[in-house]
């Protein structure tokens, strides 16, 4: 048998949860109630109803599913790293509602969940996790869960295009002002080597109409930085190389 990668989920430490991945503070100290910004928008384009079955898959700290309990929704977050689901019972523990909020270790590509059973699906800052194979594993297994109208969210960044261009460009002004950065931007980060498949808009896609997907509407925005920063990064053409954030709703 073919060997096939796969990150090993002891990178995911608390280091990793507490200073790689924005917004734990903020959280922490609202109670629960400010998410990051990205994980907002997502969240409001889920419409999420009282009584609707959601699974977040790669849950993290799990801010976005406790939010979906306040919810009143039936939330079910995954994950397969130990130190991301301590994250998550804590705040789970705070919400009071564990009757109709679960939190599963498992994989995104083997989901120990019933077929048609949940009526919306996150994937947020998880597609660029998954090697290739996996991902096309776990969308095969989001869609064989989903309801038949059913709905997938997904956040991924950063968008390959700004690694392609943008940085080069970035890193090149920067050496010109004194300051190195490395050539390889994962790089830049603690455990950067977690990203293993940054994705376009073309390409993500194109991987979610393979899967058989009716209907996937995909785009980029800058949502994270100063109003310069945003203003500049959607700006057509500039956003498709600048802009860093994909988000895509998919209905089965």
């Amino acid at each position: 048998m073919a060997y096939k990668p796969k990150v090993d989920a002891k990178l995911y430490d608390r280091r990793y949860f507490e200073k790689e991945c924005g917004g734990h503070e903020e959280f922490q100290k609202s109670h629960g109630k400010v998410l990051p910004p990205w994980n907002q928008e997502a969240l409001e384009k889920a419409k999420l109803e009282p009584g609707m079955r959601v699974l977040d898959i790669g849950c993290g700290r799990g801010e976005v599913i406790y939010q979906c309990s306040q919810k009143g929704t039936e939330s079910t977050g995954l994950d397969y790293a130990n130190e991301a689901l301590e994250f998550a019972k804590q705040f789970r523990d705070q919400s009071g509602k564990v009757s109709d909020y679960r939190l599963v270790q498992a994989s995104a590509i083997n989901l120990p969940f019933s077929e048609e059973y949940f009526n919306r699906v996150f994937m947020l800052d998880i597609v660029e996790h998954l090697y290739p194979y996996e991902l096309q594993k776990a969308l095969s297994e989001v869609y064989r869960v989903l309801k038949p109208d059913g709905i997938l969210i997904i956040h991924t960044m950063p968008n390959l295009n700004y690694y392609r261009w943008g940085y080069p460009i970035y890193r090149l002004a920067n050496r010109l002002i004194g300051k190195r950065l490395p050539k390889n931007p994962r790089e830049r980060w603690y455990h950067g080597g977690v990203h293993v498949n940054e994705q376009t808009v073309y390409s993500l896609r194109k991987s979610l109409m393979a899967i058989g997907f009716s209907s996937v509407k995909i785009w980029l925005k800058q949502i994270s930085g100063n109003r310069l920063k945003k203003i500049i990064s959607n700006i057509f053409p500039l956003k498709y190389i600048l802009a860093n954030d994909i988000i895509a709703v998919v209905k089965k």
